[in-house]
């Protein structure tokens, strides 16, 4: 074998070496170290709290989170939230803020949810038309309407009348649900209560209006705040929309008497023409005991 063929068996192999070497090497897994990302200890909500109910240890746990992610009022301990009133419901896995609970020993139920200067009111059922169709939830923005029977010489209602009392009321609570329940729904038959958060100027008219008549709701968009201008309704104004439209003019009928001889205006309204248009008239007096009359002759009755 000579020199050329040995040296050309040797690049060979050499290549084939270097070959396997990267095939092995490439195949091997690549092994990168991220950065740690930093955590801080957070209060995190292990069980649903429903509003105004006192959180427990059992509902709450620290937890690490991303450094920085947070809100800034944060609650970061168990002490810092225990036996506190939650002011709305708060979910598992929910972060637990100083926000969202009231002052330790404010109180548990509905109280810790009411603002200063607010009052809570409760309509009872039988004083409720309906309730919309169960579709007002705690949280629901309503309009109060009152509906008064009214009778008597001096009515002008026309038997009834029904106003917007309260308007953009915030429902507090129904029954003693004060959250929205997962059906979204309530059964107005099995309705007992609803509770309303007023002014004590809205208190006094609320207890007045549910003593003196029928309350009922009227439910409106939760982002609509804003009072419309709204009139009251009655029976008369109800009973003149339902009257047909009249085929002639409206305008009262002159009265002609002996006292008040007809003008030309008056026989105008009683022809439908024109003063300019009407022929000329003449009158006879009469007398039918000792009341006198006037008869008007117009066109062949003249003759």
């Amino acid at each position: 074998m000579s020199i050329r063929t040995i040296f050309v068996v040797f690049l060979a192999l050499l290549s084939g070496v270097g070959v396997a070497v990267g095939v092995m090497q490439s195949s091997r897994p690549t092994i990168t170290t991220e950065p740690t990302t930093e955590t801080e200890p957070v209060l995190v909500a292990v069980a649903n709290v429903e509003r105004g109910r006192a959180v427990t240890e059992a509902d709450i746990a620290v937890r690490d989170w991303p450094k920085g992610l947070a809100p800034a009022d944060t609650l970061r301990s168990v002490e810092a939230a225990k036996g506190r009133a939650a002011l709305g419901r708060i979910l598992v896995g929910e972060v637990v803020r100083e926000v969202k609970l009231a002052e330790q020993g404010r109180g548990l139920g509905l109280e810790p949810v009411i603002p200063e200067g607010m009052r809570a009111v409760s309509v009872t059922a039988s004083r409720i038309n309906t309730n919309v169709a169960g579709f007002v939830l705690p949280g629901s923005k309503v309009d109060v309407l009152l509906n008064l029977k009214a009778s008597g010489r001096d009515d002008n209602t026309g038997g009834g009348s029904t106003t917007t009392l309260l308007q953009a009321v915030e429902v507090l609570a129904v029954d003693q649900q004060q959250d929205a329940p997962e059906s979204h729904q309530f059964d107005p038959r099995a309705l007992a209560s609803v509770t309303l958060l007023v002014t004590p100027e809205q208190a006094n008219v609320l207890d007045l209006a549910q003593n003196m008549g029928t309350l009922s709701f009227a439910l409106r968009n939760a982002s609509d705040v804003e009072n419309a201008e709204v009139t009251a309704a009655t029976l008369a104004q109800i009973r003149r929309l339902a009257m047909p439209p009249q085929s002639q003019d409206s305008s009262p009928t002159p009265i002609l008497d002996g006292d008040n001889p007809p003008t030309a205006e008056m026989l105008g309204m009683l022809t439908g023409r024109e003063p300019a248009q009407q022929q000329q008239s003449k009158a006879i007096e009469t007398f039918r005991g000792t009341q006198r009359g006037r008869v008007m002759l117009t066109g062949q009755n003249q003759r």
